[in-house]
C-alpha cells in the first residue's frame, strides 16, 4: 500500500474513532439456545435475529447433514445455469403455500431480493416512494433503480397521499418495511395500501423481521394488517426461520419478469443445498410448533414492558425487536460493555445506521431466551445505566 492511501485510510479510521462510530467485529462462540462465548466471555445474546430460535434445531440439522450427503455443500452455479435444483423449486412452492400467495422466488440474501425488486420493477421515468427508514438495501436498490425517489417521513399516510397525489408519467411504487429493524415498530400498512391503490401505485414490504413471528401464521405484518395479498413481500430465511437467503412472494408474473431480468439473482451464486434443506424443515417446525411464535411474543411483551417501567426511551408497542435509546455514542458503547462484563451481549447502534443523537442498544428476543434471561437482562440494564448516569455527574462536578 502506497503512503498517500494508506494515510487515507488511517485518517477515515481515526476520524470513525474520535466519533465514537469504530467499529468491529466480535467472535461469537454459541452454546446451547442463546448462550455463546462472547470475545472469550460467557453471555445470553440479546442481538441475534433468531427469533424464534429454530438456528440449532435438531431437525435443520439434520435436514443439512442429508442434503450435504446428497447434494453436496455448495450450488456450484448462478440460478439460471445450473444452480436451480429440485429442492429450489420445492422451497418456492412451499413457500407460495405456506405464506397464501401464488409464486415465491428464492434470493441468496435480503440484499440481493430487494436490489431486485426495485431494479427490476422500477425504472427510469418511474417514481418510488420510499418511507424514511427503510432499511440500506432498500436505500440502495432506490437509487440504482433509475427512478425519481421521495423519500416520506416515517409513518406519514398523508405525506405519502400528497406526494403520490402530484402527476407523474410512469408508475409510482411505494416501499416500506413490516417491522423497523432499528426501531422495532410497525407503520400502518394498510394506509400506506389504501392511498396507493386509490393511487394507483404499487406496493413492496420488507419483512424480513416480521416473517414467521408476526401477523397470522408468521406472515408478517402485512398480513397482521390484512393487506397481504395487495403487496408484494420480501422476507428472509436467515432470521426467524434459521436458515440463509431470502425470498419474494408474488404473482407468477412478477417473478417471471424478475427471473428474466433481476441482476442480484442472475449474476449470483445461488443457495447451497443445505441452506434450501435448513429452510425447508423450518418451514415445517414453524407451522407444527406455534408455540414458537406464541412464547417469542410473550418474551418481546416482558421484555418492552420492563425497559419501559425503567424509564428508558423505546417504542409505543411491543415487538421481537425492542431499542434502548441511550443519546450519545461513548454513553451507548459503555453501557453495552458494561452488560457484556455481566453476561449480556447487545450492540451500541450508532450512525449512520440511526439518525445523530439516537444512539441506542437493539434488544432482541428469541423463542430460545428463558423468562429468567430476560429478567436477569433487566435488572443489569437498570443497575448499569444508573451507575453510567452517576459517572458522568461525578465527572461533570470535578470538571
Amino acid at each position: 500500500m502506497n503512503r498517500r492511501l494508506q494515510e487515507l485510510i488511517e485518517g477515515r479510521i481515526a476520524d470513525a474513532e474520535a466519533l465514537g462510530r469504530r467499529r468491529s467485529t466480535v467472535r461469537v462462540d454459541w452454546g446451547e439456545g442463546a448462550e455463546a462465548t462472547v470475545d472469550g466471555q460467557p453471555a445470553v445474546v440479546f442481538c441475534s435475529n433468531d427469533y424464534l430460535g429454530l438456528r440449532q434445531h435438531p431437525a435443520l440439522v439434520e435436514a443439512v447433514r442429508v442434503a450435504a450427503t446428497r447434494e453436496g455443500t455448495g450450488s456450484g452455479s448462478s440460478r439460471l445455469i445450473a444452480g436451480t435444483g429440485s429442492s429450489h423449486e420445492a422451497l418456492e412452492q412451499e413457500l407460495a403455500a405456506q405464506f397464501g400467495t401464488e409464486a415465491a422466488l428464492v434470493f441468496s440474501s435480503g440484499y440481493h431480493a430487494n436490489l431486485a425488486l426495485l431494479t427490476t420493477l422500477a425504472g427510469e421515468g418511474d417514481r418510488i416512494f420510499s418511507d424514511e427508514l427503510n432499511h440500506a438495501s432498500i436505500v440502495d436498490g432506490c437509487r440504482l433503480s433509475r427512478a425519481a425517489v421521495h423519500v416520506f417521513r416515517h409513518g406519514d399516510v398523508e405525506g405519502l397521499r400528497d406526494g403520490l397525489a402530484e402527476p407523474a408519467g410512469g408508475r409510482s411504487w411505494v416501499v416500506a418495511e413490516g417491522l423497523y429493524s432499528m426501531d422495532g415498530d410497525r407503520v400502518d400498512l394498510a394506509g400506506y395500501a389504501g392511498v396507493a391503490g386509490r393511487a394507483g401505485a404499487s406496493m413492496i414490504v420488507d419483512e424480513a423481521h416480521a416473517i414467521g413471528v408476526l401477523g397470522p401464521d408468521g406472515g408478517g405484518v402485512s398480513a397482521e394488517q390484512g393487506v397481504h395479498g395487495d403487496v408484494i413481500r420480501m422476507g428472509t430465511l436467515g432470521k426467524a426461520l434459521g436458515s440463509h437467503g431470502a425470498f419474494v412472494l408474488c404473482e407468477a408474473a412478477v417473478r417471471e419478469l424478475l427471473v428474466n431480468g433481476a441482476r442480484s439473482l442472475l449474476y449470483t451464486t445461488a443457495l447451497p443445498p443445505t441452506s434450501v434443506a435448513a429452510a425447508r424443515a423450518a418451514l415445517t417446525v414453524a407451522r407444527q410448533e406455534r408455540w414458537r411464535q406464541r412464547r417469542v411474543i410473550r418474551h418481546a411483551e416482558t421484555l418492552w414492558e420492563g425497559v419501559r417501567a425503567a424509564g428508558f426511551h423505546t417504542t409505543e408497542e411491543p415487538s421481537p425487536v425492542v431499542p434502548v435509546v441511550v443519546g450519545g455514542e461513548w454513553d451507548c458503547v459503555t453501557l453495552a460493555e458494561r452488560l457484556l462484563a455481566r453476561g449480556y451481549f447487545t450492540r451500541a447502534i450508532r450512525p449512520p445506521t440511526v439518525p445523530e443523537h439516537t444512539c441506542r442498544l437493539r434488544l432482541s428476543v428469541s423463542a430460545a431466551h428463558t423468562t429468567e434471561q430476560i429478567e436477569g437482562l433487566l435488572v443489569a440494564l437498570q443497575e448499569e445505566a444508573q451507575a453510567l448516569d452517576r459517572a458522568r455527574e461525578e465527572d461533570e462536578g470535578e470538571s
